[in-house]
């Protein structure tokens, strides 16, 4: 496996664009529920419970909060490990980091002579 971090010069910027856009995608934004009340009223004649009212209601909500989070909190942890990575040696889960933000367009590297 190449080892995209380590060159003779190598320098790696985030890229906060599609970051959020990776974030924030709300391609799967659709979602709804359904709820259903319904009461029930004792029959003084047959000592039964009886359907009064039946009421239903459909709820929207958006399952792409739940993948923002997930998202997040993916984002987040690999950020995280990656600012604790030193100049040695790369471990195999460091590589996996970086080559997963490079490759999803989360950090950009940037050569000598675009500095």
């Amino acid at each position: 496996m190449e080892d995209k971090f380590q060159g003779e010069f190598s320098a790696y910027i985030l890229n906060m664009e599609n970051i959020v856009s990776y974030i924030f995608d709300d391609s799967n934004d659709k979602d709804s529920d359904s709820e259903i009340t319904e009461l029930y009223v004792m029959d003084e004649n047959t000592k039964n419970m009886t359907l009064s009212t039946k009421q239903m209601r459909e709820i929207k909500s958006k399952e792409i909060t739940t993948h923002q989070s997930i998202r997040y909190d993916m984002v987040k942890m690999l950020l995280d490990r990656l600012m604790d990575i030193s100049d040695e040696e790369l471990t195999l889960g460091e590589t996996v980091v970086i080559n997963t933000l490079l490759t999803e367009g989360l950090i950009s590297e940037i050569k000598e002579n675009d500095l």
